[in-house]
């Protein structure tokens, strides 16, 4: 290392370690709520998956032999068969549509933890940085 780089006072010193510790607990509650967030979001993603194929797999077999069945068993007619048909599959595919994202919203928001935390660990350092004495920053309750 070079010895210009090294801090030459003690509260420097102090503040630069305090930069490092910060960046070494700001990166371990990066990854912890990465990961939560990964776990949630693998599941809207999961739903959403499903929904999709449902929809485009099993509907135009599944969604004619219905509507044939409901023309038989009733007096409508084939349009209004299929037409009705179609409104309750499109009904179930808005609902699991929504559930996922309902899901993905919620696993998002496990990373605002990690978004609020740095914030104040910048305005920590930007206060400490023109202040003359660099004081700790705050810890937050675990």
């Amino acid at each position: 290392m070079n010895p210009d780089l090294k801090p030459k006072s003690s509260p420097t010193r102090q503040l630069v370690s305090d930069i490092v510790e910060l960046g070494e607990l700001q990166l371990e509650l990066l990854k912890a709520d990465a990961s939560d967030a990964a776990k949630n979001m693998l599941a809207s993603l999961a739903i959403a998956v499903f929904a999709a194929c449902l929809i485009l797999a099993a509907a135009p077999v599944l969604l004619t032999a219905v509507a044939h069945w409901l023309t038989q068993q009733t007096e409508l007619s084939m349009a209004a068969s299929l037409a009705s048909v179609s409104a309750v599959t499109a009904a179930i595919a808005g609902v699991l549509g929504a559930s996922a994202y309902h899901l993905a919203k919620r696993g998002a928001k496990s990373l605002e933890r990690s978004r609020g935390e740095l914030q104040r660990n910048l305005a920590w350092l930007k206060s400490s940085l023109t202040s003359d004495d660099a004081g700790h920053p705050p810890r937050s309750a675990k």
